[in-house]
């Protein structure tokens, strides 16, 4: 009877012990580690906004020509750097046949009106030899020989141009289109043989090259109406270049448009910034794609606290803090600015509280 008493108390020993253990495993479990509580801290705000565009050069120049022709000779390649008035096509004239035509009719018209002009004189020099002719008749017959003379000059002149693009010898570079400003060949879409329209007021003509400043580069790309109004003139932009290993370069916004491009449908704003380039190291490129991001928003020394901390329900926003007791505590808080990691909390935290992830039970 005894032993089986003393068996009791073991028994019971053991299943007090075993309940102690599961009450302690399970208390421990509750209880959330001091590594994963999060604490507000005292940091900066800042929301930024990132679009895509195209790195190009500040300054390009069109080159077309004042006359039609067709391309006899070019002097450079796509790539090449060229200063003002170096050459870079030479034309061979190639005149409209009716043009061509109304020229050689004037040619043969002044060349006639000239010839009898002519004979009218000689037979009036003949007649003054004889004290037949005044000499106020003399200076008019003079007068009207001479000017249909530069008539046929003029007409020889014009169709000498249309047939050869030069007068003389001596002016052979007529014909020869230079370039207008200094900066590298981007674009060459002319090739030899190829016949080019002249430009004029009702038709903009061949472009034969395309000449660019590459030693100043600038940013350009489009926003959309809802982040227009967040890019200001003078706002400072970094610009990250993924073809130069993400090469990040300061810029400023030099230009936002006033208006929305037309025939689209979504209204789409044009945008350029400067961008501080590194000629010295990098030899840049046009047309490369570059992503820009802009601070739109920014609050300093505020209190703030991760979003991983912060519950939403309906339109509340609380957190759940653990008190010294390990009890947790709701507590509805008021935010601010957010960017996506950290939010501004304006009213209902304190500094020294410990927050409960939402990912905890």
């Amino acid at each position: 009877m005894k032993k089986n008493f003393i068996n009791i108390i073991i028994v019971s020993l053991l299943f007090t012990v075993i309940a102690l253990i599961i009450w302690r495993h399970n208390r421990n479990n509750n209880k959330i580690p001091e590594l994963l509580l999060g604490k507000p801290a005292i940091d900066v705000v800042e929301v930024k906004s990132k679009i895509a565009g195209k790195l190009l050069p500040a300054k390009e120049v069109e080159l077309k020509s004042s006359v039609s022709g067709i391309i006899e000779k070019l002097f450079v390649n796509i790539g090449d750097t060229v200063e003002e008035g170096t050459p870079i096509v030479r034309l061979k004239p190639a005149p409209e046949p009716e043009e061509l035509e109304n020229a050689r009719k004037r040619l043969k018209t002044t060349t006639i009106q000239y010839s009898m002009e002519k004979s009218i004189y000689d037979r009036k020099v003949k007649v003054e030899a004889k004290g037949g002719m005044s000499e106020s008749e003399m200076e008019q017959a003079r007068f009207t020989l001479e000017i249909k003379k530069l008539e046929m000059l003029a007409a020889q002149k014009k169709l000498r141009l249309l047939l050869k693009g030069y007068l003389d010898k001596d002016q052979k570079g007529n014909n020869i289109i230079v370039s207008t400003t200094k900066g590298i060949i981007t674009e060459l879409p002319v090739k030899t043989g190829q016949s080019i329209t002249k430009r004029n007021t009702n038709n903009d003509g061949t472009t034969i090259a395309v000449v660019a400043n590459m030693k100043r580069l600038v940013f350009k790309g489009k926003v959309s109406e809802y982040e227009v109004t967040n890019i200001k003139h003078g706002m400072p932009v970094t610009l990250t270049i993924s073809a130069y290993n993400n090469l990040k370069c300061n810029g400023i916004i030099t230009l936002v448009a006033p208006q929305a491009d037309k025939g689209q449908q979504t209204a789409m704003f044009n945008i350029e910034a400067s961008v501080n380039f590194p000629f010295d190291s990098l030899d840049a490129k046009a047309g490369l794609t570059v992503v820009a991001g802009f601070v739109t928003a920014k609050t300093d020394s505020v209190l703030c606290v991760e979003e991983k901390y912060l519950h939403y329900e309906n339109d509340s926003i609380f957190v759940v803090t653990i008190s010294q007791n390990n009890n947790n505590i709701k507590k509805l808080v008021k935010t601010g600015l957010s960017d996506g990691i950290k939010t501004e909390i304006v009213s209902g935290l304190s500094i020294n509280d410990r927050l409960k992830p939402i990912d905890w039970n």
